[in-house]
């Protein structure tokens, strides 16, 4: 997906460069705040925009942000990456890397989200049967396992 924005000047952004779109209202955002920077500050060619989306609804529409934190990286007008939901150290230092290198980051779900989308499938699968067996809450726990599980093989390629 390319991305259309310039500096507010008509410059050129800078290469590579990660946009961080957050809230003040945002919990997670608080939490992953002070892991970009602490990442970031090993990455010193790689620049970090922070922009808060209630102050600037309008960039965040432009960016097509639904969600806090949601980190798009660039590789000049190109981007390359583009995430939602907070990231562990490791997986912060993995997308730098991938923006250092040029490359598309790989994205997916976080290491949380997995853990948690396993855990509500199987939640419901037993909710279902103890209901007498009520299929639609088994076939909802289904998927989510499913889309669990996918979370974590995805996970282990990486």
């Amino acid at each position: 997906m390319a991305a259309t924005t310039a500096g507010r000047d008509g410059s050129r952004p800078a290469d590579p460069r990660l946009v961080v779109a957050e809230s003040p209202s945002c919990a997670e955002c608080r939490r992953l705040a002070p892991v970009v920077e602490r990442v970031s500050s090993g990455y010193p060619d790689v620049t970090v925009e922070r922009f808060d989306v209630t102050a600037d609804p309008q960039r965040a529409r432009n960016l097509g942000v639904r969600a806090t934190p949601t980190l798009i990286g660039y590789d000049g007008a190109d981007e390359t990456v583009r995430v939602t939901g907070g990231r562990s150290r490791a997986e912060m230092e993995s997308l730098f890397d991938a923006l250092r290198a040029g490359s598309p980051a790989a994205s997916g779900p976080s290491g949380l989200d997995v853990r948690l989308r396993l855990l509500a499938g199987i939640a419901l699968l037993g909710a279902g049967v103890a209901a007498g067996p009520s299929w639609i809450l088994i076939g909802i726990g289904a998927v989510a396992t499913v889309l669990g599980g996918a979370g974590a093989l995805q996970r282990r390629r990486r």
